[in-house]
């Protein structure tokens, strides 16, 4: 499909959601209920919350068993919760269940195993088989890539939040799982639809906060989900800031104006390009013998968030002290450094008061996966097992990327959302990581998303989204993909 055929099919979408628009009658949802649990959840703000809490607001209890078994139940401290009884601690328990269906009309794997949802970034993008031209197993794949569909609830996800007083300000948990985790070999290896879908949970976050400290899994403080569109691929667009979750610990406080000033020490993760492949420090199967991707420090991130009656500005830094790349003999060391900007604006217009513009721009050198893509790394060598140290040359990699999007509301239960975003990783000498690997390496990667979502009642998505992607690899060829993505959500 050429380019302009994928504009004219974002535009008729678009046209069509208008009309759609008219047509539909529908009754129900809060707008301010729409987004509940839709984006990664914002610890900056909740922080920011909890560090104005009063001191001293806990009470002392003895827990009498008879009485609390007579205990009725009553409203937590914070929506929708429920106050445990014979404790301070309010509990919420919310979640999703989530069918999505995919339809590659061309870009698809005919073989993945488990199946994936993931259409965008982090997704099949990152792998869309290539135009011909790389012999006769790419050609093969690229015709084997149309036509595929399949569809898994495994986006579904539950979670527990609890908030609990005391004389530090408000302590508050968040534990949350889908069914994303599983892998090619568990459940069922090679055909694990056969006879049952036998999903794995993975854990998305794990953290706890007590006044403007946060320590667990989290969204990357560099990271503002605020600003990103919203999409019903699960992968999202590229050009977006990472990482989406990663173990932290955070310090969150107020500032001048309205904002909060937040600083973060995230796990290391050290990513190479080598003439065998791409390797992390955290790869259990090295690709060079041994593995010379090591993290030594922490990654550093700052961020200072604005948040205004018109929107919000988000603006972030990233520090990567702790690249490394050793194998006893040969040792180099490289510092990667970013920024970020974020923003989202509802210009009020023709009175659309909902309606939201949103943007991304990120750049750096060496934040690898800090631009939200799996495929990214820091640094490209040419290390070979047995090479001479004073023969192995290094290059840290240069990334750039941005999102833009916009959300219309037609009805105040019924919205679309048009965006797209591109990256860029470059500064990688072929000669380095070889002509093999210049025909798998992502060099820039494009995404753009047109959908349509109906609230039929408050709690409930059903949803609609064309997607397109393309990937250009470091010796120029490319890959496209286009895809229809249905969604029915069930919140609680």
């Amino acid at each position: 499909m050429t380019k302009g055929r994928t504009y004219g099919t974002i535009a008729a979408l678009w046209c069509g959601c208008a009309a759609l628009a008219m047509l539909t009658g529908v009754a129900g949802a809060r707008a301010d209920e729409l987004q509940i649990n839709q984006q990664a959840l914002d610890a900056r703000i909740d922080q920011l919350a909890a560090t104005g809490q009063n001191a001293g607001t806990s009470r002392p209890f003895s827990i009498d068993q008879n009485k609390v078994a007579e205990q009725p139940v009553v409203a937590g401290s914070f929506p929708r919760s429920i106050l445990i009884p014979g404790t301070d601690t309010s509990i919420k328990v919310y979640g999703q269940v989530t069918e999505i269906l995919d339809y590659w009309l061309s870009g698809g794997n005919p073989n993945t195993s488990p199946q994936s949802t993931t259409v965008g970034d982090n997704g099949q993008l990152q792998a869309v088989p290539l135009n011909a031209g790389g012999g006769n197993a790419e050609d093969v794949n690229k015709a084997r890539s149309n036509g595929i569909y399949w569809e898994t609830p495994k986006e579904s996800k539950i979670g527990f939040e609890t908030r609990t007083p005391t004389p530090l300000g408000e302590a508050r948990t968040v534990i949350e799982f889908d069914w994303a985790g599983s892998n090619g070999a568990v459940p069922g290896g090679s055909g694990p639809t056969a006879i049952a879908d036998n999903l794995v949970p993975r854990l998305r976050y794990a953290y706890g906060t007590l006044g403007g400290l946060l320590a667990g899994q989290a969204t990357s403080n560099f990271s503002d989900p605020d600003a990103n569109a919203e999409t019903i691929d699960f992968g999202g667009n590229v050009g977006e800031p990472g990482k989406v979750r990663v173990p932290q610990i955070r310090w969150t406080m107020p500032t001048y104006w309205g904002s909060s000033f937040s600083v973060s020490a995230e796990t290391a993760e050290t990513q190479l390009a080598t003439a065998a492949g791409i390797e992390a420090s955290d790869a259990g199967s090295p690709v060079t013998s041994p593995n010379i991707a090591k993290g030594t420090a922490p990654t550093f991130t700052a961020a200072l968030y604005f948040p205004e009656p018109w929107g919000h500005l988000d603006f972030s830094t990233v520090l990567l002290p702790g690249i490394d790349l050793t194998d006893g003999h040969f040792d180099k060391q490289f510092i990667g450094y970013g920024g970020h900007v974020g923003a989202s604006y509802r210009p009020g217009w023709f009175g659309w008061a909902r309606d939201t513009f949103s943007a991304h721009f990120t750049a750096g050198e060496a934040i690898g996966t800090y631009l939200n893509s799996s495929s990214n790394f820091q640094v490209s060598t040419n290390y070979e097992t047995g090479l001479a140290p004073g023969s192995i040359n290094t290059k840290p990699t240069d990334n750039m990327g941005a999102m833009l999007g916009y959300q219309h509301w037609w009805t105040h239960n019924l919205r679309s959302n048009i965006n797209g975003g591109f990256q860029s990783q470059y500064n990688i000498p072929i000669a380095f990581v070889g002509k093999k690997q210049a025909g798998s390496i992502n060099k820039e990667l494009m995404s753009a998303h047109a959908n349509i979502i109906w609230n039929p009642v408050s709690f409930v998505d059903v949803g609609f989204e064309y997607t397109w992607g393309q990937r250009t690899v470091l010796d120029n060829r490319t890959g496209t993909q286009n895809v229809f993505i249905g969604k029915f959500g069930f919140r609680f």
